[in-house]
């Protein structure tokens, strides 16, 4: 992989939140040295009764790609008592174009 290459992104998710839960969905350029750039940060703030599928496209950045493309799923809550955050995620495809 390459800087400005495009990664397009795809998955579905099905889950509940309450006040202060959400689902952050994050897009890492991984260095070929240590270090990423989050090059995209997708969050989802409400519940999703069914399957609802994401897809959107990542262009790389930062100082090099030879590390590759890295996607991390993170259902949190803030600081509310008795937050839920509740996810299944499904399907997920990673293609560099």
């Amino acid at each position: 992989v390459s800087l400005g290459d495009v990664v397009s992104v795809s998955f579905d998710v099905k889950g509940t939140f309450t006040t202060g839960g959400v689902l952050n969905v994050l897009n890492f350029t991984e260095f070929g040295t240590e270090g990423a750039d989050l090059t995209e940060q997708i969050t989802i703030t409400e519940g999703i009764d069914d399957w609802t599928n994401y897809s959107y496209d990542v262009t790389l950045s930062g100082t090099d790609a030879d590390g590759g493309f890295s996607l991390a799923f993170n259902a949190v809550c803030g600081a509310v008592p008795d937050c839920i955050s509740e996810v299944l995620v499904d399907n997920v495809s990673i293609v560099i174009n």
